[in-house]
């Protein structure tokens, strides 16, 4: 009898030749390439006694399949699961070009175990050439609760204006309310998750506003168990 493959395996061999291919450039504050989880915070923030084991404690609005939202900002006053402690951190640079010209930046991922045991994606870009207009995430696979939005309680300029899901689900798309261009940033895009790890694939593309698309981008993903 044919023995079904399971969703983590399928993930699992999606990710692999990435993995085996990654340059040294694709680093981390705690060591090599690895799945982030996201369920072990530090004793301030391990007191969960009185929540369901299943609860799903994520602010705002949902970002459902085939849906757009206006995105509004949010922080860790508003959304306080937002306030736990960050695991991963990354930059990497990235290039491509379009009609006007060379596009060229660096993107920064950071990582935050939320108070909740979920992870908490945050994704920033910075550009040295060119403009980007969009952000886009392909292969996300998040059956629960998922809240796109930008932080307005951290660093950067630029924030999203929405936040669209493919009718799928399975593509996430953020689109700046001005491009970001030569000399200036992006503020952190957030994508507030129901899961408790993620993994790193080559799924994030930049779009400028010409319309071409950068190759995929090595960015963590939801790992289903």
């Amino acid at each position: 009898m044919h023995t079904p493959i399971s969703l983590r395996t399928k993930v699992w061999a999606l990710a692999l030749p990435w993995l085996l291919a990654a340059s040294a450039s694709w680093a981390n504050d705690n060591g090599p390439l690895q799945t982030q989880k996201c369920n072990d915070p530090p004793p301030a923030f391990n007191d969960f006694s009185i929540l369901g084991e299943n609860e799903v404690l994520v602010t705002g609005k949902w970002l459902k399949p085939g849906t757009t939202r206006l995105t509004e900002g949010t922080n860790s006053r508003e959304s306080p699961e937002l306030g736990g402690t960050k695991i991963f951190s990354t930059s990497q640079s990235f290039e491509f070009k379009d009609p006007k010209g060379p596009i060229t930046g660096k993107y920064s991922e950071m990582i935050v175990a939320g108070t909740d045991k979920k992870c908490k994606c945050h994704l920033r870009v910075q550009l040295r050439e060119g403009c980007v207009s969009r952000v886009m995430i392909s292969k996300y696979v998040h059956p629960l609760k998922l809240v796109a939005d930008y932080r307005d309680d951290l660093g950067g300029r630029i924030p999203s204006k929405v936040a669209s899901r493919s009718t799928d689900g399975s593509q996430i798309i953020f689109d700046l309310a001005s491009p970001v261009c030569a000399g200036q940033d992006s503020r952190w895009l957030l994508l507030n998750t129901s899961v408790e790890e993620v993994a790193p694939l080559s799924v994030l593309q930049f779009v400028s506003p010409e319309g071409e698309v950068s190759q995929p981008l090595p960015f963590h993903i939801p790992l289903l168990k």
